[in-house]
């Protein structure tokens, strides 16, 4: 498999960036991802938070009409700063680690011995999971 450091050495020739540039596309990325699917996750919570009689449950499309007559389109994005700054930068800082922590096992041990210590712990998972859930 090809990480996203061998393509920056196989692209551009030079090593892959550090930890800040690392933890700026990280974040980046997670502030996106939570931007494009923050409307959803508004709906579903105020769809469980609903605690009147069951005949007048509503579904997601009569909240979302709801939301949007009451509020407009900034109704959708109610409390999204709250949510992103804590979950936004967690974010960045795992994928930054981890692609640095990757960067540090491919110099020391090479390619083929992650993979083959990752498949390893994968079948001994798999075996410790199928005894504890079939003993």
């Amino acid at each position: 498999s090809i990480t996203f450091r061998t393509r920056c050495q196989i692209n551009y020739k030079t090593k892959c960036p550090g930890f800040y540039p690392l933890l700026g596309i990280g974040t980046t990325s997670s502030f996106v991802a939570m931007g494009a699917t923050y409307p959803f996750r508004l709906i579903t919570c105020q769809m469980q938070a609903y605690t009147g009689p069951e005949k007048e449950r509503l579904g997601p499309r009569c909240h979302a009409l709801r939301i949007f007559q009451t509020e407009g389109l900034r109704g959708f994005y109610r409390g999204f700063l709250a949510n992103s700054s804590k979950a936004v930068p967690s974010s960045g800082i795992a994928w930054a680690t981890f692609n640095m922590t990757q960067s540090y096992w491919d110099q020391k041990w090479g390619t083929k011995k992650i993979l083959l210590i990752v498949n390893c712990f994968r079948i001994l998972s798999f075996i410790l999971f199928d005894v504890l859930m079939f003993s």
